[in-house]
């Protein structure tokens, strides 16, 4: 038995030789722009909380309702910046990652009372990503990925991300 691990050890040396093809480690800071994704518009820093972790924050711009004080009965849309966080979970080995994440916005519109017979809304945007991140350290980055949108009693937006920016 030990001629033959002796044998097959020295005629293909390679299959036992220790892998150097460990994940790169990420850059420890990013900051982009996100169109599509957390709503509409969002500018986003997130931060490495360890190998392929990374938990993001950020402002988007959403739209609201909101109840015309000159007619009563009328709405009128308001773009509102709105902060969030956000959980992503990277797996890659190069500069290449598979993104995956989750996260909450809180949007109160000041004056707008929730949950009233006029408005049947609710100041919480949740969001999630299944996407493709190319990120290199002091470089440029890039995101594309699916990422649903929902708002209770209101929408749910399955909306296309792309996003640009540079990691440090």
């Amino acid at each position: 038995m030990w001629r033959l691990f002796l044998i097959v050890v020295l005629l293909f040396p390679c299959t036992f030789q220790a892998q150097t093809n460990e994940p790169l480690e990420l850059p420890r800071y990013a900051v982009f722009v996100e169109a599509g994704g957390k709503g509409f518009l969002s500018v986003n820093y997130d931060i490495s909380l360890g190998k392929n972790h990374r938990l993001g924050i950020s402002l988007t711009a959403l739209d609201y309702e909101v109840l015309n004080e000159n007619f009563k009965d009328s709405f009128e849309v308001h773009n509102w910046w709105s902060p969030g966080l956000m959980y992503y979970y990277l797996k890659g080995k190069t500069n290449h990652f598979l993104e995956l994440g989750a996260g909450m916005s809180i949007s109160p519109y000041p004056g707008k009372v929730y949950d009233s017979p006029i408005h049947t809304d609710s100041p919480f945007s949740f969001h999630g990503v299944i996407g493709w991140r190319y990120q290199k350290q002091d470089h440029f980055l890039f995101r594309a990925g699916f990422t649903p949108f929902y708002r209770p009693k209101v929408w749910f937006l399955p909306l296309i991300g792309l996003s640009v920016g540079w990691s440090w």
